[in-house]
């Protein structure tokens, strides 16, 4: 009698190392380890008692439909542990027609092709398990790129440690580089992983002194303030930033590993050929020839450079372009569909849609 109240206390045992198993594997991410010991243990725990037990269950289970439950009971046990196995160790296939749960080509070639080691310390809660995925998908691609993943709430010392103050932040280090992420994109964690993997950074090279939109300006747009929407005070009137928010191109850029700088081209000491990308964004007054010159002399040199220009501002810069080819058309691109309830009164404001 002893015995069996000890083997019965031992079945319990198992029965809640099996249920530790499954809330491992359903709560705690990265548990897999943790998950398949608490799997095998209580197997073992049950199955050792159970065998212990045998002459009960033999008094307790008797005739045909004793036999018929434990046929029932053993294939219910077979598809549970096939499920189990499945979710410790998943496998993924994207069978949507544009591949839409799978990285880009262009971000796993430049996965695959970084050889040197990036560690990543991703902090979440159980709401970002897509993001979870995607760095375990990224990860999958090179063993060069390890992810660590830590819940804030679970591990507060890991994050007061390591200045996380939210879940969403992964710290990303590798060749003495360290970086902070904070988007959950696949274009932002790949360009995270770009600038700590890469020594070399690029300079982007922005012109200024013609009236072009700050790069290290605040983000900024046209917008109505007033008792609508976007509010500041009692008086409704038109706000006009002349800097469009340039800070974000910079970021973005800053992002995949460039360095940015503002340059004069009236400049005594400028030094084009140091810019890697040159960038002309919306001048609103026309370039000297001097300037111009600059510009030429910097594409013969094999140099690249963006163009963002305006309709109906006259740059001086027609010249170069026809020699590569490009004409400008001097007209507005307008979305009738979107045209309805605009409030903005200045052609160069972005299209907006008001909804009630």
């Amino acid at each position: 009698m002893e015995n069996s109240f000890r083997h019965g206390l031992m079945l319990i045992a198992g029965l809640l190392l099996l249920a530790g198993s499954a809330f491992a594997s359903a709560l705690i991410v990265g548990s897999s380890a943790l998950a398949l010991l608490l799997l095998l243990s209580g197997l073992g725990c049950s199955a050792y008692a159970l065998w212990q037990l045998r002459a009960e269950v033999r008094l307790l289970l008797r005739g045909q439909r004793a036999e018929l439950l434990l046929l029932m009971l053993g294939m219910l046990l077979l598809f549970v542990a096939i499920a189990w196995v499945a979710a410790l160790f998943p496998l993924r296939v994207d069978m949507t027609a544009n591949r839409e749960h799978s990285l880009a080509p262009q971000t796993i070639r430049m996965l695959k092709a970084v050889d040197k080691p990036v560690n990543i310390t991703f902090f979440h809660d159980r709401g970002m398990r897509e993001t979870v995925e995607l760095y375990e998908q990224i990860a999958a691609q090179n063993i060069k790129i390890s992810v660590s993943f830590f819940d804030p709430m679970l591990n507060p010392s890991q994050a007061k440690m390591r200045g996380v103050e939210f879940p969403g932040t992964a710290l990303m280090e590798g060749e003495g580089r360290k970086l902070t992420v904070n988007g959950p994109t696949e274009t932002d964690i790949a360009n995270g992983i770009l600038r700590v993997s890469q020594g070399k950074q690029q300079l982007a090279c922005f012109v200024e002194g013609h009236g072009e939109p700050d790069p290290f300006s605040l983000e900024s747009h046209d917008h109505t303030e007033g008792a609508a929407g976007h509010s500041h005070g009692l008086e409704t009137k038109m706000v006009l930033h002349e800097n469009h928010g340039m800070a974000k191109a910079r970021g973005s850029l800053e992002a995949m590993n460039y360095v940015v700088e503002k340059v004069s081209l009236m400049s005594k000491d400028v030094d084009l050929d140091r810019c890697s990308l040159l960038l002309v964004v919306g001048p609103a007054m026309p370039y000297l020839a001097q300037e111009v010159k600059a510009i030429e002399q910097y594409l013969d040199n094999g140099h690249n450079a963006l163009f963002l220009l305006d309709p109906f501002v006259k740059t001086g810069l027609d010249p170069i372009l026809a020699k590569y080819g490009i004409q400008l058309d001097q007209g507005l691109v307008i979305d009738e569909a979107a045209i309805s309830g605009q409030m903005s009164l200045h052609p160069r404001s972005p299209t907006t849609t008001v909804t009630k």
